[in-house]
């Protein structure tokens, strides 16, 4: 399809989209308001329970809505996307979604922290923006009365959660924590909707229906605490969906292509064909088992599992490391005094941990800010390189300059904890009897 031909189709629905937009509002007055008939998809992604069907048909609510909406909220990154009900049905898979920018760094999520002013209710900056800021206030020395959390979301996780629970922040100043998840989901559904409002005037907030993603491994409680939290950034709970985030994965694979011994798609399977999904995320990995129903639906075959081995074991690792190359002490004082270069270090070794694979030889290059070279002689009386040869790495990890230079089997080092308790956990569920298919996928 050329271009010009893209967007006249484009152009067509949303002159379409139009016409039923004045459609509606002009029946409005005439049609009773909407209901949540059934709760065909989130009664399983909410309970849990082993022998529901996933159906694809939604409730009248949901089949009424011209946009669905979905955020997920990450333990490290987070972010929203989007699908007009009738992009969807022509390309399920044609979703839009926003690109967050910091610094080098470009994703479809954004790190999951917010700035909150020191009333304590008023929301300054989230993601990058949040990070940016916060570091500004911390070089002027003005960041104490303000709130800053980052890497908050497993705080619900294995803990009694009620809406006086609070939150400590970076600083240790503690904040209700449904004001801080609250607020984040604010944020994300105001960026969408602009987003939405952008491409189609005349839509309504009461056209879109929401899908906030949960791990599969949280409890009841913190559920519902996420969809209290929802309630009070503005999202009616009859417009809102909480789904198991490996569910939604499982769901979304449906529509891929799979290149297995010839081109098929998960959606291709026959009746009785069992898969596993595992979905790896930054705070939790989670694993379910699905069994493909008559008319294409899904039974949940093995009750959703994981535990708390995501991406940020890999980054508690990599911290681990610094502090044995340089000194406990100057890590903690770079990043009390220095938060901007600290956000750019880790910044960097994002960018570094995604690029990293099986296969990768060599060196793997990390710049290292000035500022933490200086606060590693200024506290141990030795110079960084000095820290290095006498660290026991060797030859495996060298500095040249201003850049730490570490073999590929060291940042692979970084994934053990994560890799190990997820095949142990993926053995448990690919082992139970009649769990998965003999022809994985």
């Amino acid at each position: 399809m050329n271009r010009s031909s893209g967007s006249e189709k484009r152009l067509s629905y949303l002159l379409e989209l139009e016409q039923r937009l004045s459609t509606r509002r002009d029946s409005e007055k005439r049609r009773p308001p909407l209901r949540d008939a059934t709760q065909n998809v989130s009664s399983l992604s909410e309970s849990g329970r082993q022998s529901t069907c996933m159906n694809a048909q939604v409730s009248e609510g949901k089949e009424k809505a011209l946009v669905v909406a979905a955020i997920d909220f990450g333990t490290t990154y987070s972010g929203w996307a989007f699908s007009f009900k009738h992009d969807f049905e022509r390309d399920p898979i044609n979703v839009s979604a926003k690109t967050w920018l910091g610094g080098q760094l470009t994703s479809l999520k954004g790190p999951t922290c917010i700035l909150i002013k020191p009333d304590g209710k008023t929301l300054e900056a989230f993601a990058y923006d949040a990070e940016t800021r916060y570091s500004e206030l911390s070089e002027k020395n003005k960041h104490k009365k303000w709130f800053y959390f980052r890497r908050f979301k497993m705080a619900l996780w294995k803990k009694s959660i009620h809406k006086d629970t609070v939150l400590e922040d970076e600083c240790g100043r503690e904040l209700l924590a449904l004001t801080v998840f609250s607020l984040s989901i604010k944020f994300m559904k105001d960026n969408l909707f602009e987003k939405t409002e952008s491409q189609v005037s005349g839509l309504k907030e009461d056209d879109i229906h929401w899908v906030l993603t949960v791990p599969a491994i949280w409890n009841d409680s913190a559920k519902q605490f996420m969809r209290m939290a929802a309630e009070q950034a503005g999202i009616s709970s009859d417009k809102l969906t909480l789904a198991l985030e490996p569910e939604a994965a499982s769901l979304y694979c449906r529509h891929l292509p799979v290149k297995k011994d010839g081109d098929c798609s998960l959606s291709t399977l026959k009746a009785g064909t069992k898969y596993l999904v595992l979905d790896a995320g930054g705070g939790t990995i989670d694993i379910t088992v699905h069994e493909v129903c008559t008319g294409g639906t899904l039974k949940e075959v093995h009750k959703a599992t994981g535990g708390e081995w995501g991406g940020t074991n890999v980054d508690a690792a990599f911290m681990e490391f610094l502090g044995k190359i340089t000194d406990e002490k100057a890590i903690q004082k770079f990043k009390d005094d220095n938060m901007e270069d600290y956000i750019e270090l880790f910044r960097d070794f994002e960018i570094k941990k995604r690029a990293i694979d099986t296969s990768k030889t060599g060196k793997i290059t990390i710049k290292v800010p000035l500022s933490l070279i200086d606060h590693v002689r200024d506290v141990t009386k030795k110079k960084l390189k000095d820290k290095l040869q006498s660290s026991g790495y060797g030859e495996k990890v060298t500095l040249a300059g201003d850049k730490i230079r570490l073999d590929a089997d060291i940042m692979r080092s970084f994934f053990s904890t994560s890799w190990r308790k997820s095949s142990n956990m993926f053995l448990i569920c690919y082992k139970k009897k009649n769990a998965v298919a003999s022809r994985p996928f």
